[in-house]
């Protein structure tokens, strides 16, 4: 075991803090690790959460390690998930917060470069940090003495601002080539600097990734989009030819727009679906776009509103457009984002040299959506049950009706009375047959 004098230190301040900014999770935990404290078993809160205490943060997952196996833990508790039991993991539930708790464990191959083909449970904390990616995310609490373990050096990385794996880079990589793309993931969201013997292993390791499955790349993708240095992240990733491993169409574009695109990024903040959009900002091969959103397994909803969002960028805003065609554009790209999609689009306009980027787009849009003009069909003053009454039948007319009712209060917001849409409804209905 390492020299525990340079490694152990009190976790009491880290605990006060996790006490203030967690409440109701730190007390849930507390019961936790009382009943396995109680059964004579060790609780460790390790990974994130740890990390961001030594850092100041509220932690997102209360992950725990222990000396417990799964079939020791299961009978301790009301309600405890299977959730990877082969590699010694469970989830306990209490008071309705989830807590991961992972046997203490030793990795054998890799040889699926994700998960290990086989685990050594073990007595030994310290072996167990020793099978983690990075330095700051290999230190750990023991929450029955109040001691912040680091036997990594992670207090001191999170000081300089360095990501660094534990060990040799080539191997950590090997495992698991994902922890690439997850290293450049929380150097974007800590503003951190990645380690030059770690980049090195990742520009060695990059082609890996080919067997990585895309969703497990998507994740990561959309967690870099929303990070405080995205274009950061994308620079390097593209640099590791990573984007065009999974994004093909990604070889299509010279540097210049690829280094446009990224300054546009620079506009949005905790939208992924915004930033995707921006990232594809100006593209005018839309089966192409679709091809490659498809190929990273986007949902319908998301596909549509990146393939929309594009698709509108092909027709930037234009300061002579009238009123009735900026609420269409508002229609089409949604109430909740036209403001962002708007800002978007001026500050590729911009960067194009097509013209200065202007606030003057933004405030004519948010004076419009001030006055709550009627956008989609639910605010209608008609539903389509209304049409029903009148008569109407319940067809593929129906929809067609509804939405060129919803046209003409978007060009007219005056006319989203009951009477007058009745009343064009039942012309459109005769019209058409």
């Amino acid at each position: 075991m390492p020299n525990q004098i340079s490694i152990e230190s009190s976790a009491d301040q880290l605990i006060k803090l996790a006490q203030s900014v967690l409440g109701h999770e730190w007390t849930a935990l507390g019961r936790v690790r009382t009943r396995l404290s109680k059964a004579g078993f060790r609780t460790i809160l390790v990974g994130g959460a740890v990390r961001n205490l030594v850092l100041g943060y509220k932690p997102k997952d209360l992950d725990l390690a222990g000396n417990a196996l799964p079939h020791e833990i299961i009978p301790l508790f009301r309600t405890v998930i299977p959730t990877g039991i082969q590699h010694g993991t469970v989830t306990i539930v209490e008071s309705g917060i989830h807590f991961e708790l992972t046997t203490f464990r030793i990795d054998g191959d890799y040889s699926d470069a994700r998960r290990p083909d086989q685990v050594h449970f073990t007595q030994d904390l310290y072996q167990d940090l020793k099978r983690r990616d990075f330095t700051v995310n290999a230190m750990a609490i023991d929450l029955d003495r109040s001691i912040l373990i680091d036997p990594h050096g992670g207090q001191d990385d999170l000081k300089a601002g360095l990501i660094r794996t534990v060990g040799k880079a080539l191997d950590r990589f090997n495992e698991d080539a994902l922890r690439i793309v997850r290293g450049i993931r929380f150097a974007c969201q800590l503003n951190f600097t990645i380690s030059p013997e770690t980049l090195a292993g990742m520009k060695k390791s990059a082609q890996g990734l080919s067997g990585v499955s895309v969703e497990r790349f998507r994740d990561e993708l959309f967690k870099i989009l929303t990070s405080k240095q995205a274009s950061a992240g994308l620079k390097m990733l593209n640099q590791l030819h990573i984007l065009t491993t999974f994004m093909p169409s990604f070889m299509l574009l010279n540097e210049d727009e690829f280094l446009l695109r990224l300054n546009c990024l620079a506009t949005i903040h905790d939208d992924y679906l915004l930033s995707l959009a921006g990232l594809f900002i100006g593209s005018t091969d839309l089966a192409a776009l679709e091809q490659t959103l498809r190929s990273l397994k986007l949902s319908k909803q998301e596909l549509r509103f990146v393939l929309k969002s594009t698709e509108l960028s092909l027709d930037l805003y234009q300061e002579t457009w009238s009123d009735a065609r900026l609420r269409l554009f508002m229609a089409d790209a949604g109430r909740e984002v036209a403001l962002s999609l708007i800002n978007l689009h001026e500050t590729y306009a911009a960067f194009k040299g097509n013209r200065p980027n202007s606030a003057k787009a933004l405030n004519r849009c948010q004076l419009l959506l001030e006055q709550d003009p009627p956008l989609s069909l639910g605010q209608l003053s008609v539903t389509g049950v209304d049409l029903l009454a009148l008569g109407i039948v319940k067809d593929k007319r129906l929809g067609v009706i509804l939405q060129s009712l919803l046209a003409e209060v978007i060009a007219d917001p005056k006319k989203n009375r009951r009477e007058y849409l009745c009343a064009q409804a039942m012309l459109y209905y005769q019209g058409l047959g």
